[in-house]
């Protein structure tokens, strides 16, 4: 049996739950972009994830931030190695405390596609760990965090974690990456274009992050850019409220909603997204075929929320309202 469909409409949770509660073993693809991750599973019990450089819990605990994407569970295929001895429910516990966590990093790390520098006020002969040095002896002040994570083959979690404390420390300090931003073409812009892209950008983070909570963080944001768009300086209003609304996005959601942001900021700043296409990207994808099991209607049918999983209802729900920060709507299902 195969089963496909979004990860926008269904989450990663919603998903291991239903191959865990009937016990089946495949692999669960999930395609996000350019990036690819892999979670096998065994008689329900994950036994393996890999993205990129990494594998094990490592990856999983990348693949949990996931909210977006497309997903394809193929079942009875070969599995790959163990590399991952945790139970499901551990696993689950600890993406929820790597969740929240991440709170505490985007008060001082805004985007994951910041560039680390040396801090010019930084001490001398200050004492590193090894984790620490390892960090720091990659950074050349041009690659960003992402970057940095996949020469390192960490999980970007990790690395921020470290750079935290180089931030708080003094060592390190951070600045913008702006390399995706065309700022060639939008310097050849009348000031009525620029902020005709202000409105655009503007949109596309109240798309992206829906509600009262990112409604107030943007407001400062556009009244800023309200007030430097009429000093006459409006490109620099304009990539001040694209640096403001990623950092409310990263802030309230996480990095991979911000990191979706700039792509689609910089797609349509490139001008190759219209606002009907970014509409039309915003809204849900479900469509799960009609050979292929509807999961709304398997939920149903195993009544996940009353049925023996292997993990509890209450960790379910939990999961979902802290990990599903890609779009902002906080699902409120309930446990019956």
């Amino acid at each position: 049996m195969t089963f496909r469909g979004s990860l926008a409409e269904v989450s990663l949770a919603d998903i291991l739950q239903l191959v865990a509660v009937s016990s089946r073993t495949g692999i669960l693809s999930l395609r996000r972009g350019e990036d690819r991750g892999e979670i096998h599973i065994d008689k329900g019990q994950i036994s393996h994830a890999a993205t990129g450089l990494l594998s094990g819990d490592a990856a999983f605990y990348e693949l949990a931030r996931w909210n977006s994407g497309e997903f394809e569970f193929a079942q009875d295929v070969p599995l790959g190695p163990r590399t991952v001895d945790k139970s499901n429910p551990a696993l689950l516990e600890e993406a929820i405390r790597q969740a929240g966590e991440w709170r505490i990093l985007a008060t001082k790390i805004h985007s994951t596609r910041m560039v680390p520098v040396f801090s010019p006020q930084a001490a001398s002969g200050v004492s590193l760990a090894a984790h620490e040095w390892a960090i720091v002896s990659r950074v050349d002040e041009r690659r960003n965090l992402e970057e940095i994570a996949a020469a390192l083959g960490q999980s970007t979690f990790d690395v921020c974690k470290i750079v935290y404390t180089l931030l708080s420390t003094g060592v390190l300090a951070l600045r913008e990456d702006l390399r995706q931003l065309p700022l060639e073409r939008l310097r050849r812009l009348t000031a009525e274009e620029l902020g005709r892209l202000a409105e655009r950008v503007h949109r596309t983070a109240l798309e992206l992050a829906p509600g009262r909570e990112m409604q107030l963080n943007l407001d400062g944001a556009v009244r800023l850019f309200r007030a430097e768009h009429e000093s006459g300086r409006a490109l620099d209003a304009l990539i001040d409220l694209v640096r403001d609304a990623e950092k409310a996005i990263n802030s309230v959601l996480g990095p991979d909603p911000a990191r979706t942001f700039i792509d689609r900021v910089a797609l349509q700043l490139n001008g190759g997204e219209t606002d009907k296409a970014a509409g039309r990207r915003a809204e849900p994808a479900a469509r799960v075929e009609r050979r292929v099991v509807d999961l709304g209607a398997a939920a149903a049918q195993n009544d996940l929320g009353r049925s023996r999983s292997v993990v509890r209802p209450s960790r379910h729900d939990l999961w979902r309202s802290t990990l599903a920060f890609g779009d902002g709507r906080r699902t409120r299902r309930g446990t019956g």
